[in-house]
């Protein structure tokens, strides 16, 4: 099965790429762990059905190898393994890609994307955020205890572009 959602809420020249001045007026969000992530508002997402993700040797461990989109092929990266988190992901997680093209790359996410209402700014996060995604963090809101952070993705994703191979494998 693939879900294809279309993200496209008004948005201004000013604002970053991606998202607009304020928060959307119904924006779509996903968790990884504790840590739940609002989609770009200008941007191409899609759950991708079970397609093999291919391991690469050598390659950090959160790099879950690649996948082949449509002829496109995708990079797909374990943000569980990336932040070191202690829980267990779930048994059953769902492939998200966000990009278009060869600017695409794939998440392993615990749950379907959701709608997220009435998410008010915060001043900043409540805890402390990974390392590895702090200085991406754009804005942060909070709706019913849940944190949501508005992440930018493109700089994240070039950022762990340098990252992906093991420099103790001599790489």
């Amino acid at each position: 099965m693939t879900l294809i959602m279309a993200t496209n809420f008004n948005s201004t020249a000013t604002a970053p790429i991606g998202y607009a001045d304020t928060a959307p007026a119904n924006p779509l969000g996903f968790r990884v762990g504790g840590l739940g992530f609002l989609l770009p508002a200008q941007g191409n997402c899609e759950v991708l059905g079970a397609l093999p993700v291919n391991p690469i040797p050598k390659t950090a461990p959160w790099f879950s190898g690649l996948l082949n989109r449509r002829g496109t092929i995708v990079p797909v990266i374990d943000l569980h393994r990336l932040f070191d988190s202690t829980a267990h992901p779930p048994q059953k997680r769902h492939l998200l890609a966000i990009g278009h093209g060869d600017k695409t790359l794939s998440l392993w996410i615990d749950d379907y994307p959701q709608p997220v209402a009435d998410i008010d700014e915060a001043p900043a996060s409540p805890f402390a955020l990974p390392d590895s995604i702090a200085p991406f963090i754009r804005q942060t809101y909070i709706q019913g205890g849940q944190t949501w952070l508005e992440l930018d993705f493109e700089a994240f994703f070039n950022a762990l572009g340098g990252l992906s191979f093991c420099p103790e494998a001599g790489l």
